[in-house]
């Protein structure tokens, strides 16, 4: 079934756009609380404009769609997917990235969120001097698992890091291991998704330097090579892009009475 598409134009298929008895499985995974994903502090429930949109997209295709909070490395770790997508144990990846080395061996949905870029950080004042064309001597700390790492250093840097120079840190709440490495010196500077920015500005960091892109598309959700949650995702999503529903989500991210001083982008820079 074909029905006419929004302000993005053209048609959309509706082929997939029917109801299942079937659960689809979404792992939401965060480093640390921003506006796309976060659990708020009074309810403890999952929230932010990703929550939103699967729960919108769902309702429009009919699935009965379930959220729960996993491990960042059930779904990625090594360059490759891991145990709980693989295995079937969940459905989709939520706040996955586009990139290169994930399309590999994973597949995406359309994407739900702009491209984010990767920015280079470091401690408030620079008081080790670091010159952000130049970074001989210094370490640079990156997450364990994320689409910032060091091949995407390289693709869009035109600087140099030697093996001992770069620091891996494990993808754990607020972004406390890689920042405590930062405040004792281990590293000089961390480079690190820009959606991660107000985390970063609010631990006192202060920006040394923004990149270009190196992600193949923006935010998406991610799954199995073989899953069928694309077919019918992609065309609820294109259903739900330009609709009062949606301008109301991307309204919210911008409105403290919904989402509080959850840091991150404004809402503009988050929808598309």
């Amino acid at each position: 079934m074909i029905i006419g598409g929004g302000e993005t134009g053209g048609e959309v298929d509706t082929t997939y756009l029917h109801y299942d008895p079937r659960i689809w499985n979404f792992n939401l995974i965060f480093t640390a609380p921003i506006k796309q994903i976060y659990a708020d502090s009074v309810t403890n429930q999952l929230a932010g404009y990703q929550v939103d949109v699967v729960n919108e997209v769902c309702r429009i295709a009919g699935k009965n769609c379930s959220i729960s909070q996993g491990d960042f490395l059930d779904c990625w770790s090594n360059n490759l997917p891991q145990r709980a997508l693989m295995g079937k144990w969940i459905d989709a990846c939520m706040s996955f990235a586009h990139s290169s080395i994930r399309a590999r061996s994973a597949g995406f949905t359309s994407e739900i969120s702009p491209p984010p870029v990767p920015v280079l950080f470091t401690r408030p004042g620079n008081p080790g001097g670091i010159n952000a064309d130049d970074l001989s001597g210094n370490n640079v700390g990156f997450l364990e698992a994320w689409w910032a790492d060091s091949a995407c250093f390289y693709a869009v840097a035109d600087l140099q890091l030697e093996a001992n120079q770069i620091m891996i840190y494990p993808e754990d709440v607020g972004l406390a291991s890689i920042i405590n490495a930062l405040d004792a010196g281990e590293i000089d500077a961390i480079f690190v998704s820009d959606d991660l920015e107000g985390v970063a500005t609010d631990n006192g960091l202060e920006v040394l330097r923004r990149f270009d892109s190196c992600l193949l598309g923006g935010e998406s959700i991610m799954v199995r090579k073989d899953s069928l949650l694309p077919s019918w995702w992609d065309p609820a999503f294109e259903m739900l892009l330009g609709s009062a529903e949606y301008d109301q989500i991307c309204a919210n991210l911008d409105d403290e009475m919904v989402h509080g001083s959850v840091p991150g982008k404004p809402g503009s820079e988050i929808c598309l």
